[in-house]
């Protein structure tokens, strides 16, 4: 609730010298903690906001069941206070994938009973109003942020620059910028040929700073320069719009200077849909179609648990840095439990578990539980299983084995 109000206790002096080792604190001070999420960002204590989508999505069908089986009002007051509080943090995260599963999780549960819930419609109906009004408010009070970004599901933002690839061929580089082939070869150097495909050379002025820009009108934003460094000797440099990416132009051809300064060879991975939407759902359109092909690598057994870093194509540096900004980013996670367990488990592992979620689901369809349990799975679409709100999912499980009475009691 702090959070949301935009008074966050963790960036309290007293906190940062809890979170923060003495030595540390004494040399940078307490105001050398930066915190990543804006004002009103709720994360409550789970890192990141997207969990808080998770764990809200799994707890307030508990609170719907707690209300619902607890006989003392003022236990029941309590409940209805915990369920507002849940859904603005729900607000409060900006997750749309929480809000979103949720809902798609109630509709559900609703068809499935919708006879048992007709004889408690007007309870039912007061609380969705009170549910949506509370939602309403909280996302005015919060500036709607969360309906501008619910708005923009489906759609993708423009990459940072217009280059669209990088190949490396021996002493040629291809590349394509604004749909315009552009090939870059050396045979001595420092010199430099640039041509298109039909081998005729491209007008270009050098600017003061040394880099060379193109006179063709759809060629403009992009540029390139060179030099000679003692530890690699001659390099050559492409940039795009804000974007760089360094080249040493060695014997064998030209060879990459990734952010560790290691001499690599630049990835074209073969991409599967989102082509041209690599930017949708905060970048998922990227990490998925680069994703769903490793699938086929391993489709039976899978490549093994926690493998997923080091099978994913981290050196594809261009469209990397067109997608995220800069070429630093290491892809940790799918961001969709579904494609990692498929690469990390393979067809078999993955399917022994739906099997047992749906076998579960189905034996306590009527079971409100049932609604947190959907609500988490359909957020495992956009995110990951992890140490913060993984636990619930096995947590409710585990409740929906035990047999209740129609009060709720064991």
């Amino acid at each position: 609730l702090l959070q949301f109000m935009g008074q966050d206790p963790f960036k309290l002096d007293f906190i940062k010298k809890i979170i923060l080792p003495a030595e540390y604190v004494k040399k940078y001070g307490v105001d050398a903690l930066n915190f990543t999420f804006e004002k009103k960002r709720v994360y409550m204590t789970l890192y990141n906001p997207n969990n808080v989508g998770i764990y809200v999505a799994g707890l307030l069908p508990c609170c719907f069941a707690g209300f619902a089986i607890e006989e003392k009002k003022y236990m029941k007051f309590v409940w209805i206070l915990v369920s507002i509080l849940n859904v603005l943090a729900l607000i409060g995260s900006y997750s749309r994938a929480g809000l979103i599963a949720l809902g798609f999780a109630i509709v559900i549960y609703g068809s499935i009973n919708l006879k048992v819930l007709k004889q408690k419609w007007t309870l039912i109906l007061v609380s969705l109003i009170a549910v949506v009004a509370i939602g309403i408010i909280g996302d005015n009070v919060s500036g709607k942020v969360l309906s501008s970004r619910l708005y923009s599901v489906f759609k993708t933002s423009p990459q940072y620059s217009k280059l669209e690839h990088i190949q490396i061929h021996g002493q040629q580089m291809e590349m394509q910028y604004n749909n315009k082939n552009i090939i870059l070869s050396y045979e001595t150097p420092p010199l430099c040929r640039v041509e298109n495909e039909l081998g005729t050379e491209f007008e270009t002025i050098q600017e003061e700073n040394g880099y060379f820009k193109f006179s063709e009108s759809n060629l403009q934003g992009l540029r390139y320069g060179y030099g000679k460094s003692k530890r690699y000797g001659y390099y050559i440099v492409i940039q795009a719009n804000r974007l760089s990416w360094q080249f040493v132009m060695a014997e064998e051809g030209f060879k990459y200077i990734n952010n560790y300064g290691k001499l690599v060879d630049l990835q074209n991975p073969e991409s599967i849909f989102f082509d041209d939407m690599e930017r949708f759902g905060s970048n998922r359109g990227y990490i998925w179609s680069r994703s769903l092909p490793l699938i086929k690598e391993h489709l039976i057994l899978g490549s093994g648990p926690d493998t997923f870093t080091v099978r994913f194509p981290q050196r594809d540096y261009v469209t990397q840095g067109n997608t995220f900004g800069d070429t630093s980013t290491i892809v940790d996670k799918p961001h969709n439990q579904y494609i990692g367990f498929l690469i990390e488990f393979g067809f078999l592992g993955t399917a022994l578990f739906l099997a047992w979620i749906v076998t579960k689901l189905f034996n306590n369809r009527n079971n409100i539980l049932a609604i947190s349990v959907v609500a988490i799975m359909v957020t495992y679409i956009f995110y990951d299983i992890n140490v913060g709100t993984g636990w619930m999912l096995f947590a409710i499980l585990s409740i929906l084995e035990m047999n209740f009475d129609e009060r709720g009691n064991i």
